[in-house]
């Protein structure tokens, strides 16, 4: 089985992806560890890892700079023998965004890119801003549903049928209203 799984970050932060693209690639460790961690500790065994497809996005809806990960991952963990152990737990997403914020903060502060005033700042705040996602079950015999998911992860930021004439002008719209 898979599962789909998104983590965003905070609009005080992307500031710093923008500015070093490298971190991106950071980033997407950071939210494959996070899966990591939760499922190697499920079945607990060492050496067995779980198969993902990681892809960055750097925008968002309205094509503004929102740099956040999607994950195609195997809901369980190779063994080192090549046999599949299935995990059946999924946790709560935001037992995972609290994984994923301290690895992404840690990396942040450890650059300079932050310093521990903006760490206490969305610490203290109810919602921090960092967001997790994580999708129903797609099952193992479900290939167009992985094809699906797939085809989302790498989809372009540019949807042609947004793009609309009204008059002299080009709009784009989205489904939702920008604040």
């Amino acid at each position: 089985p898979h599962r789909h799984v998104i983590f965003s970050v905070p609009k005080m932060v992307r500031w710093a992806f923008r500015r070093d693209r490298r971190r991106l690639a950071k980033l997407a460790r950071a939210g494959y560890e996070t899966v990591k961690e939760f499922l190697t500790s499920a079945v607990e065994e060492r050496g067995a890892v779980p198969g993902a497809v990681v892809c960055v996005q750097s925008y968002g809806e309205f094509l503004d700079w929102t740099p956040h990960i999607h994950q195609l991952v195997s809901w369980g963990c190779f063994r080192k023998d090549g046999t599949f152990a299935e995990v059946t737990a999924v946790p709560p997403v935001e037992q995972l965004e609290k994984v994923f914020r301290h690895k992404v903060l840690r990396m942040l502060l450890s650059e300079g890119a932050i310093d521990e005033s903006i760490v206490a700042k969305l610490l203290s705040w109810r919602h921090t801003g960092f967001g997790g996602f994580i999708g129903h079950e797609i099952p193992a015999a479900d290939r167009a549903g992985r094809e699906a998911v797939a085809r989302y992860l790498v989809h372009p930021p540019v949807v042609v049928g947004r793009i609309l004439t009204e008059g002299e002008k080009v709009v784009y719209k989205g489904d939702k209203v920008h604040p």
